[in-house]
């Protein structure tokens, strides 16, 4: 180090100045270059910040327009929700399900040979209450049952029936089994909003 200190001493005025100028030079370019790849790292960090930052923005659009989907959703089942409350008392009994299916048959001209009532089951809001028939018809009979049944004014749903030809060959009457489901309400809409919470 002191052979290259002697050395610089040793030097005129003019070389001096020179190799002064160019070591200036060599750090100016070497600090700016530092200085530059600061501000690439700094420029990069930024792009990806802005470009988690766009992805963000867009999952929130996203589950805005989700969240608008489900807000809608919701006021459609609440207003099907009161039309089938409004269809759905909640003081009916098995009883009254008896006297719809009588109703039916009365429309019908169908003669009911045996009624029988099963344990009630809870659905949700509702609870079911099944009777299970037996009757003697033809097939024009049986139609306008089914058709009686699926236009009442309250919610009544056939969900098992079995039907067989009768025994005499030269009849045309069908043996009918099958069970009728009446419903009640259960719960009101305000208890079902609770439990959803």
């Amino acid at each position: 180090m002191i052979q290259i200190l002697a050395r610089i001493v040793g030097l005129d005025y003019p070389k001096v100045v020179f190799i002064g100028l160019f070591l200036c030079g060599v750090y100016y370019i070497l600090y700016f270059q530092d200085a530059a790849t600061q501000l690439d790292t700094k420029l990069n960090r930024l792009k990806s910040t802005l470009s988690q930052e766009e992805a963000k923005a867009k999952d929130t659009k996203e589950t805005e327009s989700r969240a608008e989907i489900v807000k809608k959703n919701v006021a459609e089942l609440s207003k099907n929700l009161d039309t089938v409350q409004k269809r759905l008392p909640s003081n009916i009994t098995t009883s009254d399900v008896i006297s719809f299916i009588e109703f039916f048959s009365r429309e019908t001209q169908i003669q009911i040979s045996s009624k029988t009532p099963m344990n009630p089951v809870r659905e949700d809001i509702t609870e079911k209450l099944p009777v299970s028939i037996s009757f003697s018809t033809s097939y024009s009979k049986l139609g306008q049952f089914f058709v009686a049944a699926a236009n009442y004014d309250r919610i009544t749903t056939i969900p098992k029936y079995s039907i067989r030809r009768s025994a005499d060959r030269e009849s045309q009457t069908l043996q009918i089994d099958m069970e009728i489901n009446g419903y009640r309400a259960f719960e009101t809409k305000e208890d079902v909003i609770k439990d959803q919470r």
